[in-house]
């Protein structure tokens, strides 16, 4: 008896941990977006394909990490897809379908300033996105950065 007893806890432990792995499995965003360095109370406004834009107020980067705490996170499942906007522990969900590959518009908006960037994005080159606004040109105000692996921050 003490035997059917051990499989039978063996048999629901393992049900159980299957059951957990496939949930978290479907609550894992599809893409990640993390607006990262060098942003000084930016006003910013983010428009993915031909949705209605959306503003970021007072964006403002971490000296210590290099990163700011505002970042995106695009889920997808059987009922809906939405992306999900937090912004200083402030979470806002909106209705939004994304492919693999979509377009991404980016505006600075400060007095006396018109920095825009286009960038065509493809989650296959990485579903880890950094986006920082360190000036390297007159062009590029903004730079878009992708990652395949989880990345470490010094």
């Amino acid at each position: 008896m003490r035997f059917f007893e051990k499989i039978i806890v063996f048999l629901l432990l393992l049900s159980v941990s299957c059951v957990s792995t496939r949930n978290s499995s479907k609550n894992q965003a599809k893409f990640s977006i993390t607006l990262s360095s060098c942003y000084e109370n930016f006003n910013i406004k983010l428009q993915f394909n031909d949705y209605e834009p959306y503003t970021l107020i007072n964006v403002v980067s971490n000296e210590s990490l290099g990163i700011s705490n505002t970042f995106l996170e695009y889920h997808e499942n059987s009922k809906k897809t939405y992306l999900v906007v937090t912004q200083n522990n402030v979470k806002d969900t909106l209705d939004i379908n994304l492919d693999q590959r979509f377009n991404l518009k980016v505006r600075l908006l400060e007095d006396g300033t018109d920095f825009k960037n286009h960038f065509s994005v493809n989650t296959r080159k990485g579903k880890i996105i950094f986006l920082d606004a360190c000036v390297t040109d007159a062009k590029n105000f903004f730079n878009l950065m992708q990652y395949r692996r989880p990345v470490l921050l010094d």
